[in-house]
């Protein structure tokens, strides 16, 4: 049929028409903008091939074409996703783990933000969770299905401290430093014990909290099979259950690692508690009750808006930090039994930086094999979401896809 004498046909192609136009103008200013790497102006100039190449590709749910390749689509959606603060984020609160540990682990006392118990491994933590109830929470807002969310968050922690613990543990037993659980204690392996000399027996300490936030992903995720916002709720639960228990029972870890998650998630539901406005108001109500002695209430209402806050910006240095993939997991669950290691070597009396100089070298290159061989093969196999399922906007679709902790 020939179009020019069809009206409605007419209609469809003066859009493809105009693009057309448009990049034969732009096509050298764009070609520059590519040769100085601005991501956003190449991004722009894919999908402008896309719709006026083939406009069938704005409706297509595939990631792929006929050749088996990413399309350009799938690649700009990577892009955008990780153009944020996210990874450098989780880089950094896994690195104040790591050398806030050194002090612990040859007998020192770990510095310490507010009061005798927050460290700076402790903020790191801290940090993980805000992230993390942040991000979850918007994974589940668009796709709130519990079978695909069990298997992606599986994915995301098992294989990686699964075979952290085996190929450490295997390492150690080689150098006969590897013992087994306490006596008289059911074989866990969050409780192996290694290193009889060195002041701290424990094969591989951080991995006590990984239970904790997969507690936390069960409760979201069976609050969200009832409720629409499931944050909403599990904050009002948890803030109640700190409040009854949480500053008697100090042990009370799911309480308090979960009222950090539940910030996040609050973040995510309620946009508006990232502006700079509320910021301020957060900041100088929980200084208030830091300062009156309720650190944990006070660093609630602080740590979680502040870091996704930074988290949402792109800074051209703290977006790059993904280049080599996201080694802050495997900076964590393999970060301890190096550091042991280095101390039984060494000597707890070493200094500072004699221990910590090696065990980030070594840390960082065990992170990068991790996530090459072990995390990204793992993340592959994650099943994709359903075609009716929409996230509530393009941004958030996008913080969501940086998930990969």
């Amino acid at each position: 049929m020939n179009c020019g004498k069809n009206p409605e046909l007419r209609k469809k192609e003066k859009p493809r028409k105009w693009l057309q136009r448009w990049l034969g103008r732009q096509d050298s200013n764009l070609r520059m903008l590519e040769s100085k790497s601005e991501p956003k102006f190449r991004d722009l100039k894919a999908l402008a091939d896309i719709l006026v190449r083939n406009p069938s590709k704005r409706t297509t749910n595939k990631p792929h074409n006929r050749a088996g390749q990413i399309s350009i689509a799938e690649r700009i959606g990577s892009r955008a996703a990780h153009s944020n603060n996210f990874d450098a984020l989780r880089l950094i609160a896994s690195l104040l783990v790591v050398f806030s540990h050194v002090f612990s682990l040859t007998g020192r006392h770990e510095p310490t933000l507010i009061g005798s118990h927050h460290s700076l491994g402790n903020l790191g933590v801290l940090i993980f969770f805000s992230i993390s109830g942040y991000l979850v929470s918007a994974s589940w807002a668009e796709d709130p299905h519990a079978g695909r969310f069990l298997a992606r968050r599986a994915l995301r922690l098992l294989p990686g401290a699964i075979v952290a613990v085996a190929a450490m543990y295997a390492f150690l037993s080689l150098l006969g430093l590897a013992g087994g659980p306490p006596e008289n204690t059911v074989f866990n392996p969050f409780h192996l014990q290694a290193f009889q000399g060195n002041v701290n027996h424990l094969f591989n300490g951080p991995l006590w909290t990984l239970p904790f936030e997969a507690f936390c992903y069960l409760i979201l995720m069976t609050i969200g099979l009832i409720v629409r916002k499931p944050g909403l709720y599990m904050a009002a639960i948890f803030l109640c259950a700190w409040e009854i228990h949480g500053e008697v029972a100090r042990g009370a870890f799911l309480v308090y690692f979960g009222l950090f998650f539940c910030a996040g998630a609050l973040v995510f539901h309620f946009p508006a508690l990232r502006s700079p406005r509320s910021l301020c108001v957060l900041f100088v109500s929980g200084a208030y009750l830091c300062s009156g002695g309720q650190t944990i209430t006070g660093l609630a209402l602080i740590v979680p808006a502040a870091t996704i806050a930074i988290g949402l910006q792109s800074w051209p240095v703290l977006r790059d930090c993904a280049m080599f993939g996201d080694l802050s997991y495997g900076i964590y669950v393999y970060a301890w039994p190096v550091q042991q290691l280095l101390i039984h070597w060494l000597g707890k009396d070493s200094n500072y930086l004699v221990l910590v100089t090696p065990c980030l070298a070594v840390t960082l290159l065990l992170a990068a094999l991790s996530w090459k061989f072990v995390e990204a093969p793992a993340l592959s196999l994650k099943p994709g979401r359903s075609v009716t399922c929409q996230s509530s906007s393009p941004r958030d679709l996008a913080e969501q896809s940086a998930q990969t902790s």
